[in-house]
């Protein structure tokens, strides 16, 4: 993606959440107060930085006098920026701002924080380093041209954020051309960069963390065009660094979430062939701290389940084990185990598996995993067309072509005529042995149409029907283009198409396993 296209994405959807935060009433506020103090308990704290949350989400409401109080830098909103400001707050990295009882409290605080310089190193590394490193410009008014879209450093869990003072950002015109004074661009292992939110007259202090599964994502808004003042750009041998100088610095640690295989309700396979004593089932819960929850292990036989409950109180370390119940005669004859999770204290919380085991004959081993499924299915067209009809993929006329459908990818299918026709009643790609039930991610998109040799520019493309079809021997899938004698709606190819010769389909498959 290019810088542009970040702009916009990014910029529109801050626009989207500053809309839907409604401008504050200055209107019989108390005075004498502190600013973003917003539960009234005389100090700054977590719980304010929830309330604020909780309001900018749509999860809670503010009283008027809250709102003001919670409108940290005096726009008349309360949005992301002032929750970071709060932030910011209880981190004591901003002071306190206590505004007296006979302050009006609709007027904007002016008072700045003071800030203590820190040393600022005035080169540039020789050699490449390791992690962001800073200087600062010779000539804070020339635009930097030379940072990449993407930008990586050796760094791992913790981005720092560094700038000289709480930074303004004004945008005049965000989509042509933005000047950004102090700008932070941030980097960490392996990811795009991100960072400053671009609006009118916003007060930002910083960076967005955004996590991703499995990728630490730090965000920058920012035109191809941007002055930045303070800033400077190292580079090593295989990135570019932009940093700024802040008087404390500010880290930022990311988290990642990898992605997860087990979820519940889980299904635990046992091999069809096994001959050996189903025991039991071991599995792992991450659950939030103090988090109380039960379910079930149900373990089936010929269809039929036999229940064992188990409850949070049964996990040692996390891990909870469940022996397969007596009242199976037959352990062997098990063929799954499913593990459910009936409740929990705090639905919000998190409760996952993050490991199952299927004991057998005393062995612990992994859940039978079946084989990936494979396919060679024909793809014929057949159908009616004024006095052509065919119906068997072996009396197709010479020079129609049927390919063989084995994997993802793009195939063309041609029929021949025997007659020139007017007119096409009923028209189908039939793919035999191709079943959704077989890949369960299976999709069948039509590409294009031909008729003798030129692009069918009446086609509709978004009428094709694509069906699973059993008849007789045949057991698949069908591409329906024309369809005037069921109700399938299949509507591609008009039904007064002229066809002198041939007509081909080109149609892209999908969720077959490689």
């Amino acid at each position: 993606m290019d810088f542009k296209k970040k702009l916009a994405v990014v910029l529109s959807a801050a626009t989207v959440l500053m809309s839907a935060v409604p401008a504050l009433s200055v209107s019989g506020a108390a005075a004498g107060y502190i600013k973003g103090d917003i539960d009234g308990d005389g100090k700054v704290g977590t719980a304010d930085i929830v309330a604020v949350s909780n309001y900018i989400t749509g999860k809670g409401e503010l009283t008027e006098d809250q709102l003001i109080i919670a409108d940290m830098n005096d726009d008349g909103v309360v949005n992301v920026f002032d929750q970071l400001l709060i932030r910011r707050t209880v981190l004591e990295i901003r002071d306190v701002v206590e505004v007296p009882e006979e302050t009006d409290p609709t007027e904007p605080t002016t008072e700045e924080p003071s800030y203590e310089p820190t040393e600022v190193p005035t080169e540039a590394p020789t050699e490449a380093p390791t992690e962001a490193e800073t200087t600062l410009a010779t000539d804070p008014t020339e635009p930097v041209t030379d940072v990449t879209e993407e930008v990586t450093t050796e760094a791992t869990e913790v981005v720092t954020t560094i700038v000289t003072e709480e930074v303004t950002t004004v945008a005049t015109d965000v989509t042509e051309e933005v000047t950004t004074e102090g700008t932070t661009v941030v980097t960490t292992a392996g990811t795009e960069v991100v960072t400053t939110i671009v609006t009118e007259e916003v007060t930002t202090e910083g960076t967005t963390v955004v996590t991703t599964a499995g990728t630490e994502v730090v965000t920058t808004i920012a035109t191809e065009e941007v002055t930045t003042e303070g800033t400077t750009v190292v580079t090593t041998a295989e990135t570019e660094v932009v940093t700024t100088i802040e008087t404390e610095p500010v880290t930022t640690v990311v988290t990642t979430t990898e992605a997860n295989p087990y979820a519940f309700p889980y299904e635990a396979n046992i091999d069809p062939a096994n001959t050996d004593s189903v025991d039991g089932v071991k599995f792992a819960v991450s659950a939030d701290e103090g988090i109380v929850y039960s379910g079930a292990v149900q373990f089936f036989v010929d269809g039929e389940h036999f229940d064992v409950e188990y409850s949070s109180a049964d996990a040692v370390d996390g891990v909870i084990t469940v022996d397969t119940p007596s009242t199976i005669t037959d352990p062997a004859a098990v063929t799954l185990i499913k593990i459910c999770k009936y409740w929990q204290s705090d639905n919000e919380a998190s409760v996952v598996l993050t490991d199952v085991k299927v004991i057998i004959d005393g062995v612990e081993t992994d859940p039978y995993v079946e084989p990936a499924k494979t396919v060679e299915s024909a793809a014929a067209m057949m159908g009616m067309l004024g006095s052509n009809e065919f119906w068997s993929v072996d009396k197709l006329p010479e020079g129609s072509v049927v390919p063989t459908v084995t994997k993802n990818g793009t195939y063309t299918a041609k029929l021949v005529l025997d007659k020139a026709t007017g007119s096409v009643e009923f028209l189908i790609v039939a793919l035999d042995g191709l079943k959704a039930e077989d890949f369960a991610d299976l999709k069948i998109t039509v590409d294009e149409i031909l008729v003798d040799g030129e692009v069918l520019t009446t086609a509709d493309l978004s009428k094709a029907v694509i069906n699973g079809y059993k008849e007789g021997s045949f057991d698949g899938t069908r591409i329906y283009l024309t369809d005037t004698f069921t109700n399938t709606g299949a509507a591609v190819v008009p039904a007064d198409t002229v066809i002198e010769n041939s007509i081909e389909v080109t149609f892209t498959v999908s969720g077959i396993n490689d």
